[in-house]
């Protein structure tokens, strides 16, 4: 087995608020190797997104903060590692997707300079006219059509798609080792969503990297990742393979998940399946299991106050281990 490109290890993440700290991302621990794709998926609320930030330590400040946990990035902390050593580190070797282009995008600012500015800052020796070379050269990779020309719009003349695909070439224009992808597709309609994961694909195999895909559609998920990390209310409930993942899911989170898909060979106009209930908010997560309220399953006190250990349950199998919610 190859080293992990990046390891979380039992990672605790927690907001200061009004009513006191928070915890949003509690004991998460997964890794992803060079040239795989890692899917994370969840309801929203689940703390996918915190999990993102707290990688690159982009977490809102000074409210936001890491309890605990290492995250090692080819064997350095990024927890401990200085903020000037990390400065250089974020969107050199490591990439990110940020999950609102439009918001992402400064919109007073043409693409070109945006583009340029971020490969200038980890390659200050680049002259102007190579640097502009290796813009057009980019937005030619993420399929912009006359790139020349594009370089010298506003993020508001381009489309939710384009606006992405800019996005994509800003997190590769340095060539990153590891890539995290946060909602890559949201908002996009599904012709567009499948160019963008495309995209990402052949550009993962150009240059070898690591991709964490960020997600709530299993579809995607199926699609693109080796493996899948199953987030709930701050925990990873599930994790393993994608083909084992799909075919034999244990948590009666993932079973939830799969069965609201929509089937072909389902009956037409059904009800689809659900998963009653909401993602509890970060005051009323429970120590014990999670999922007790919307899982249908009765649970005893114990259960709802114990946390449920980690078990690897087949090789490379992980599920946190409630004996009612799995199977």
């Amino acid at each position: 087995m190859p080293e992990p490109l990046l390891q979380v290890e039992n990672l605790v993440t927690a907001f200061q608020t009004d009513s006191g700290l928070m915890t949003a991302v509690d004991g998460v621990s997964w890794s992803v190797t060079a040239g795989k794709t890692l899917g994370i998926v969840g309801e929203s609320g689940c703390g996918k997104s915190v999990t993102a930030f707290s990688i690159n330590r982009l977490l809102p400040q000074p409210h936001g903060r890491i309890l605990s946990g290492r995250i090692l990035f080819e064997g350095r902390d990024l927890v401990t590692m200085p903020d000037e050593e990390l400065r250089k580190l974020r969107g050199s070797e490591i990439g990110m997707i940020f999950q609102e282009p439009m918001t992402a995008l400064n919109p007073v600012h043409k693409i070109g300079r945006q583009l340029t500015e971020a490969l200038l800052l980890h390659q200050p020796d680049l002259s102007p006219a190579t640097a502009q070379q290796r813009i057009i050269e980019m937005l030619q990779r993420v399929r912009i059509p006359s790139p020349e020309n594009r370089i010298h719009e506003y993020p508001h003349q381009l489309s939710g798609g384009m606006r992405q695909r800019v996005m994509i070439a800003m997190a590769l224009i340095n060539k990153p080792k590891l890539l995290i992808a946060d909602e890559p597709t949201t908002a996009l309609d599904v012709t567009v969503q499948a160019q963008i994961l495309e995209l990402i694909s052949d550009l993962q195999k150009e240059m070898g990297m690591a991709v964490v895909l960020i997600t709530h559609d299993l579809g995607v998920i199926a699609e693109v990742c080796d493996e899948v990390a199953v987030m709930y209310a701050g925990r990873i409930v599930e994790k393993a393979g994608v083909f084992d993942l799909f075919a034999n899911p244990r948590h009666a989170y993932t079973q939830g998940l799969l069965e609201s898909i929509p089937r072909l060979d389902s009956t037409p106009k059904t009800l689809l399946k659900a998963i009653p209930g909401n993602v509890p908010g970060i005051a009323d997560f429970k120590p014990g299991c999670r999922f007790a309220e919307r899982s249908g399953r009765e649970h005893t006190s114990e259960h709802l106050t114990t946390r449920p250990p980690v078990t690897e349950i087949a090789p490379g199998h992980f599920v946190e281990h409630c004996p009612i919610c799995v199977a």
